[in-house]
């Protein structure tokens, strides 16, 4: 499912379109933008930056294993709703800490759950540890991703046949990037990127 960072409003106003003056294939044309630009900045970043309900499932790989009360989660989790062990009893709120403890402080995402030294993991054949809650980064995109999404729509949107190509280098990964990509958003991403865990 891909996040839409911006929309076509808005979009439209920044490329000077009156919106009421373009045809559905126009409007079209800028939700497509709009979507590479989300999907790239998602892509770039190893990470999303709305949020979406669900329930993830874990199993004892998950968990450090030269720590038995810590799981890692794998992706960013900006709220839990509910934690059930592995033999489907409830973990309640009283019993876990979520990693890092001050990331509500610093507006960041958890990554790991840490059970208290009062309970423990259960790992019965086939059980897994259910975590449900609200996965992204933020519960939707602050004003620097849109802005990066912006720019990188706008870009896509006004962007021709390319002639030359730029070579970017992302950790092992060579990337070309066509003329006129706008790689100063990069920079801005980049420190939004995930870390490879």
């Amino acid at each position: 499912m891909s996040n839409s960072y911006t929309n076509t409003t808005t979009i439209a106003s920044r490329l000077a379109l009156v919106e009421a003056d373009l045809s559905y294939a126009d409007v079209d044309l800028l939700q497509a933008a709009i979507d590479w630009a989300s999907d790239f900045i998602d892509d770039w970043c190893h990470r999303v930056f709305s949020a979406n309900h669900a329930t993830r499932y874990y199993t004892r790989h998950d968990v450090d294993p030269c720590d038995s009360h810590l799981l890692y989660l794998g992706e960013d989790l900006v709220r839990i709703d509910a934690v059930s062990n592995g033999d489907t009893t409830n973990i309640t709120g009283a019993e876990y800490v979520l990693e890092p403890r001050n990331a509500d402080a610093e507006n960041r995402p958890y990554y790991a759950l840490r059970l208290l030294s009062t309970s423990a993991f259960v790992w019965p054949t086939d059980g897994y540890v259910q975590v449900s809650g609200l996965w992204g980064y933020s519960s939707a995109p602050d004003a620097v991703i849109v802005g990066c999404c912006l720019r990188l729509a706008e870009y896509h949107y006004r962007s021709k046949a390319p002639q030359t190509s730029t070579t970017l280098f992302d950790g092992s990964l060579q990337k070309e990037l066509p003329q006129g990509f706008p790689t100063d958003v990069l920079t801005v991403l980049d420190q939004r990127k995930r870390l490879a865990s």
